[in-house]
């Protein structure tokens, strides 16, 4: 079942692009489960929007990659741990959907 989560993060939407560089570098493995990944600025930092094929994709992706790559960056920048709001997922549509920015 569909796992979706919303993020919102209030550090500088700088370390938002800190990050995504940092995972996108990582290659596929870093999105091994990963549906959609939308991140933008908001007025008290970023929030980054998430689908995943599954919860244990979405924790195993948390456990492997983001908590490592969070606990190794400056504690200057990182800010407060972000505020999580999980959503069922319905009616997701994207079709033909390659854009990777």
């Amino acid at each position: 079942m569909p796992f979706g989560i919303m993020l919102d993060v209030a550090a500088p939407v700088e370390v938002y692009d800190q990050i995504h560089a940092h995972l996108m570098a990582q290659g596929p493995r870093a999105s091994e489960g990963l549906v959609l990944h939308v991140g933008h600025a908001t007025g008290s930092g970023f929030r980054v929007v998430e689908v995943w094929e599954s919860r244990e994709a979405y924790d195993r992706f948390t456990t492997e990659l983001m908590v490592p790559m969070m606990t190794a960056m400056d504690p200057e920048h990182a800010g407060p741990p972000p505020v999580a709001t999980e959503f069922e997922v319905r009616g997701l549509v994207i079709p033909g959907a390659h854009v990777v920015a």
